[in-house]
């Protein structure tokens, strides 16, 4: 499997983890952040839009985020070769 199967396929497990958590079909979720409709791909009251939108903004907070041992963790499983 090449790099680019593999990282599809982990790319559509997290789709379904994060589909499950936020009410919506795997599809439906994938369509919507495709689109760039990131204020619209999680469903209203699940997260607080302004508040993921001033993280993703600053940097400092993604890098913050990105260093946790679960970003880590699932990072480097999207990552590794099989």
């Amino acid at each position: 499997m090449d790099n680019n199967q593999f990282n599809a396929k982990k790319v559509e497990q997290l789709l379904g983890m994060a589909s499950k958590k936020l009410g919506v079909s795997p599809n439906e979720l994938k369509n919507r952040l495709q689109q760039g409709d990131v204020q619209h791909a999680v469903p209203q009251g699940k997260v607080d839009m302004n508040q993921f939108q001033s993280i993703i903004k600053d940097p400092e907070k993604v890098k913050q985020i990105l260093n946790t041992p679960a970003a880590k963790k699932l990072l480097g499983q999207m990552t590794e070769e099989k």
